[in-house]
């Protein structure tokens, strides 16, 4: 709206004072041709000024866009360092297999363990809902229950001989190895 207005007030202008100058000249002929040349000449300026402004309000959007994405990123930033110091992280384990890459990290808040888990770029967390577990070849797990879903882990115990294991929600079952504290910290940004 304030676009149209500034164009239509160059382009007024221009044919004005286009008029102005084209009326001290002699011959009707000479006023109609210089009236033309006014029109030609605030067209242009105007399709000009229209660009401008256009160029303008782009460039103010992105900055908005901007300042937006940079509160934003502060703002989680801030909520990040807050929550990480509310949190115990108590273990995880990962999978390393292209069809099914599966990851797992438990945590403590406040007395209360919590879960997040990440298979193929999904997320799913929440608190740590647990049921005991066996294998067909009786081998004990835990599985968690989250979103509609059930998934399984064993860490392995100084006193047995059997590896650490994730178990995805369709019942295979995986070797697993430790995950990093900084891996499962990187888990909980994506949660936010």
């Amino acid at each position: 709206m304030k676009r149209n207005v500034i164009v239509s007030t160059v382009a007024a202008a221009i044919v004005s004072a286009m008029m102005v100058t084209a009326c001290g000249t002699t011959g009707s002929g000479a006023v109609v041709e210089k009236a033309a040349e006014g029109s030609q000449a605030a067209s242009e300026a105007a399709d000009a000024v229209a660009s401008s402004v256009e160029a303008a309000e782009e460039a103010v959007s992105s900055a908005a866009e901007d300042i937006q994405a940079s509160t934003d990123e502060d703002t989680l930033g801030d909520e990040f360092e807050k929550l990480k110091e509310e949190l115990t992280y108590m273990g995880g384990l990962y999978i390393s297999d292209p069809q099914n890459d599966l990851m797992m990290s438990i945590f403590r808040q406040d007395g209360e363990p919590y879960v997040i888990i990440e298979k193929l770029g999904h997320i799913y967390y929440g608190a740590l809902i647990t049921e005991d577990g066996k294998l067909d070849d009786g081998r004990e797990y835990t599985k968690i229950l989250i979103e509609d879903k059930e998934f399984g882990y064993h860490f392995k115990l100084e006193d047995e001989d059997a590896d650490s294991f994730l178990v995805d929600e369709d019942g295979t079952v995986y070797p697993a190895k430790d995950v990093d504290e900084s891996v499962a910290l990187d888990m909980v940004k994506k949660t936010l």
